[in-house]
């Protein structure tokens, strides 16, 4: 069930954000990302945070799946989100993308990518 809860979770959030920017991180393209700004202005002004959350919930999994680690498994929802919002709080001009791998090289170090 929790796999496909984060399957859906991901085709919701890639579905909801067609109007997002683009964003480069270490050569690759990555389509329809949050900036912080972006993120920051999504999660202060007082509405709804679902699809911002949904994105992010399906870029880690993703992240997750690849790397093979269970990110999920030591983490809640919520803790990822404050997580992000304190990364856009200290790189106002950062990308989600690029804090989501920092994320996923905090929890499991270096080698989570390779």
């Amino acid at each position: 069930m929790k796999l496909t809860l984060k399957a859906t979770t991901l085709a919701m959030a890639m579905t909801s954000t067609m109007i997002g920017t683009q964003a480069k991180a270490q050569g690759i393209t990555v389509h329809f990302a949050y900036s912080c700004a972006d993120w920051a202005q999504i999660r202060n002004d007082g509405s709804p945070t679902y699809v911002s959350e949904f994105w992010l919930s399906g870029v880690m999994t993703g992240l997750a799946l690849g790397s093979g680690n269970d990110l999920w498994g030591s983490l809640k929802q919520e803790q990822v989100m404050f997580w992000m919002d304190r990364y856009c709080d200290n790189n106002p001009l950062g990308q989600t993308v690029i804090g989501a791998a920092e994320l996923m090289t905090e929890r499991f170090g270096n080698s989570w990518a390779n």
